[in-house]
């Protein structure tokens, strides 16, 4: 009696494009998974870096028993020190002696994209609490004084933010969020965003995430 034998079967076209169709949603999905990390990260970095900022800020006024100015820059496109749109991305801190104010820290921009809120709904400290937007009298970097306004918040020697600010709990914080995204459900902020507050009284930053 003669053996029989069996020689293993191929895969048909219709399974392999089903497991071409799974292998590309998944990268789909995981490059998906990815971004959202990314973006997040960016975000949470340009939070860290307003907090530091303004840290360094109420130390150096302390130590040097000076008040020292905290900037906001409103900037053109990260991708152009002239075109795009200008939004808030970047922030530098003055030192003032009564004579004469100098910058004590090199210009501090936001990760890409990465931006503060104009919408005094969720950036009063930046929108209402800090007045008009002024025209530096120095380029700022790469930017020129002519594509770039800022405002400002002072912090005195005792630690306290200026009285001139009018800077109290209900408008002393701001929220900073990724430039194109979606506003959520309530029309107002996104849905990933990140709030920086500054208390009036001691200058110490709290940094909250939804």
């Amino acid at each position: 009696m003669s053996a029989h034998r069996f020689s293993p079967r191929g895969f048909s076209l219709v399974e392999l494009l089903v497991v071409v169709a799974i292998i590309v949603l998944l990268a789909a999905l995981a490059t998906g998974g990815l971004n959202n990390v990314a973006r997040s990260s960016k975000l949470a970095n340009a939070a860290q870096r307003v907090g530091d900022q303004i840290a360094l800020a109420r130390q150096l006024a302390v130590s040097r028993n000076l008040p020292v100015e905290v900037r906001f820059y409103k900037l053109p496109d990260f991708d152009s020190t002239t075109g795009g749109p200008t939004l808030w991305r970047g922030m530098q801190l003055f030192i003032s002696d009564g004579t004469a104010t100098n910058a004590v820290s090199r210009p501090v921009f936001f990760p890409q994209r990465v931006i503060i809120s104009a919408n005094s709904a969720i950036s009063p400290l930046l929108t209402t609490a800090m007045g008009a937007e002024i025209t530096p009298t120095n380029n700022v970097g790469a930017y020129s004084t002519a594509n770039v306004q800022y405002k400002s918040f002072t912090i005195r020697p005792n630690g306290m933010l200026a009285t001139s600010n009018s800077l109290v709990d209900a408008n002393n914080f701001l929220t900073l969020h990724q430039q194109n995204d979606p506003m959520g459900a309530d029309g107002i902020k996104p849905a990933n965003f990140i709030t920086v507050q500054v208390n009036p009284i001691t200058s110490k930053v709290t940094i909250l995430r939804p």
